[in-house]
């Protein structure tokens, strides 16, 4: 079931992401973009903005209640507040 969550704190995420996928760099528009739980909530990660990330819906698919494959501090990008696309 999807986490409803809360616009301004959405609008945020997406704005501090830069608009872009955080697993491809795909620029997303507004209404095409999905929240991702970087620790899938079915593994015990919570519904909070440092747990979540920008992504398009086909990365989201992929990556699905996985754990990222590398730790997320590895590939974190802090100059640019994104997840290196490659």
């Amino acid at each position: 079931m999807p986490v409803n969550i809360y616009e301004p704190l959405r609008a945020e995420i997406f704005e501090h992401y830069m608009h872009q996928c955080v697993y491809c760099g795909q620029k997303l528009s507004s209404h095409e973009y999905e929240l991702d739980h970087i620790v899938p909530t079915t593994k015990g990660g919570k519904t909070r903005i440092s747990n979540l990330v920008l992504s398009c819906m086909l990365c989201n698919r992929r990556k699905n209640n996985k754990l990222p494959p590398i730790p997320i501090q590895m590939c974190f990008d802090l100059t640019r507040y994104r997840i290196f696309p490659k």
